[in-house]
């Protein structure tokens, strides 16, 4: 492990196998940098970007990926997070400790540690509630990747389903056209394509019944494996899965459960991260399908949530 600076970001680099990352120092939690091998950054780099908070001030995205907590309220939400955290390194783990945030008495941790995979990594999500109120909160895990590529979003499981009850939901938000021409809608999945041109945002999410959602930029592909929040969750419409996009990345998100979180109890919401370097030579409904169905290391990552 090294420091270095990205992004005019204070940074530590560490390697998980075939992956490296670049964890933020000086401001976070969050992960800016992603490579494979001798990859460039999977994670789109965006050190100029932010969203208004309170009384002029602003949530610095950066690019990357980091934590938020749902439900999305601007007040909330995007309250900045442009200060030192701690950092606990191990030898197969590294933990970015945020100080508690004195207006909601919350706490924002990201781990990250060793699959037992070269190819891929354990990222665990933690919200603690060290103020004297209940919160009722989700885990709320945003990557954001480079455009240039497709989101992929899975409607539906692909087994066990009866033909008499709903196998599927896709959850649009207000700012999107269905007939935008960067959403196709297929049987099995949505996809979603960047256009680097087009500043009008979209996004829409899915169940997540099987438990994923992957972006493919050739010929990278970038799988988040996370486990179903509730059968029942209404958050969102239960959209567990999202996928925003806009001219200037693509933003891969995962719920975790919309739950009441008291004094000294922490919500916890644990992604798997894997990429796969040439997955099938060109990305369609069915090589994906074809990949999934051989897909023999799914089931590992599964087990691991």
């Amino acid at each position: 492990m090294n420091e270095k600076k990205f992004l005019g970001v204070d940074c530590l680099e560490a390697a998980f196998g075939n992956l490296t990352l670049l964890f933020t120092l000086s401001v976070g939690p969050r992960i800016i940098s992603l490579r494979y091998g001798k990859s460039d950054n999977l994670f789109a780099e965006m050190p100029e970007a932010s969203l208004d908070y309170l009384n002029g001030e602003k949530f610095h995205l950066y690019g990357g990926h980091r934590l938020w907590v749902a439900p999305e309220d601007p007040a909330f939400t995007y309250i900045p997070d442009d200060w030192p955290i701690n950092v606990k390194t191990q030898s197969s783990t590294v933990e970015l400790i945020q100080e508690v945030d004195r207006k909601t008495g919350l706490r924002k941790i990201i781990r990250v540690q060793d699959s037992g995979n070269k190819n891929a990594i354990i990222v665990d999500h933690l919200v603690c509630n060290e103020g004297s109120v209940e919160k009722k909160i989700a885990p709320w895990a945003i990557s954001q990747m480079k455009s240039g590529g497709t989101g992929i979003l899975p409607l539906r499981a692909t087994q066990g389903n009866s033909p008499f009850l709903p196998d599927r939901s896709l959850v649009l938000w207000p700012y999107t056209d269905i007939y935008d021409k960067r959403i196709h809608v297929h049987k099995d999945y949505v996809f979603v394509n960047t256009q680097p041109n087009n500043e009008h945002a979209v996004k829409v999410g899915t169940s997540n019944l099987p438990n994923w959602a992957a972006y493919y930029n050739e010929p990278y592909l970038f799988i988040k494996y996370s486990g179903k929040a509730d059968s029942g969750c209404a958050l969102d419409l239960g959209a567990e899965a999202q996928c925003y996009c806009d001219h200037r990345c693509l933003e891969l998100e995962t719920l975790g459960l919309y739950q009441v979180v008291k004094p000294g109890e922490t919500a916890t919401h644990r992604e798997i991260w894997r990429v796969v370097e040439k997955p099938f030579p060109l990305l369609t409904p069915e090589a994906l399908q074809d990949f999934i169905k051989n897909d023999e290391l799914a089931n590992v990552f599964q087990g691991m949530l």
